[in-house]
C-alpha cells in the first residue's frame, strides 16, 4: 500500500477490499475501504474511518477490536 501511494501519489484512489484489513489499509495510506460488513455497523466503520484519516492508530485499534469482538475474528 505504502509502495503504491508513494509510486502514484495522491492522484490515485487506493481502496482496501477486505474488512479484515480495513484498520490496516487506512494507517497504511489507504482512501477507504469497500467491505461487506460496513453496512451492518456504519457508524463504528465511520468512525475508524475517520480516525484512520487523521492518523489517529489508537482509535482506528479500538474501532478494529470492537468489530473483531462481533464478527469473531481472532
Amino acid at each position: 500500500m505504502q509502495q503504491t501511494r508513494s509510486r502514484c501519489g495522491d492522484d490515485w484512489i487506493i481502496w482496501t477490499g477486505h474488512d479484515e484489513i480495513c484498520a490496516a489499509g487506512l494507517l497504511l495510506g489507504s482512501d477507504g475501504a469497500i467491505g461487506s460488513t460496513f453496512n451492518r455497523m456504519p457508524k463504528m466503520f465511520t468512525s475508524m474511518y475517520r480516525a484512520g484519516s487523521s492518523n489517529d492508530g489508537k482509535d482506528v485499534g479500538i474501532f478494529w477490536k470492537s468489530f473483531a469482538q462481533r464478527v469473531d475474528l481472532p
